[in-house]
């Protein structure tokens, strides 16, 4: 942190304290100044509603999308060997997600710092084959003044 520009370690002193630092760190005073992990994320769950129409529809939970392999050199596709199935989530799916986030003495705007890691998630994705669109994710916030904050919120300001 000592070389960072003051905004920079600000910055990742907040994601620190939020994601927490190896336990083998031979910094004590930077270690005591982050203190314990503030975020603690659980399993995300599909919804019952979404559950719930799947079932109505006879859908599956799940789909399985083949595809060819493109060669990056040719451009051309990959015939026989290069066909690969990936299985996925469907668009639309539904999940409920919890995160809490512990505030302690002296903790400034850590929740801002989330959101802005959200805003992120949501503008790239999660998991693999991103450049494919699969992995697109928005959140939806249950408390309507988080909700406002969050839309808000300029990942990159």
């Amino acid at each position: 942190l000592a070389t960072l520009p003051e905004a920079k370690k600000a910055t990742a002193l907040k994601i620190a304290q939020l994601f927490g630092i190896s336990g083998d760190s031979k910094d004590g005073a930077l270690t005591e100044k982050i203190g314990p992990t503030r975020l603690s994320f659980w399993d995300c769950h599909l919804t019952q509603a979404w559950i719930k129409e799947r079932n109505d529809q006879q859908q599956n939970y799940t789909e399985a999308k083949s595809e060819n392999m493109i060669d990056r050199i040719t451009g051309a596709a990959a015939h026989g060997t290069g066909i690969r199935q990936t299985e996925r989530v469907p668009s639309g799916a539904t999940f409920n997600f919890k995160l809490t986030i512990r505030q302690l003495e002296g903790d400034k705007d850590l929740l801002s710092t989330v959101f802005a890691g959200l805003k992120l998630l949501e503008l790239d994705g999660i998991g693999g084959s991103g450049s494919r669109g699969y992995g697109k994710i928005k959140f939806t916030l249950a408390d309507a003044t988080h909700q406002a904050a969050f839309e808000q919120t300029q990942p990159f300001a």
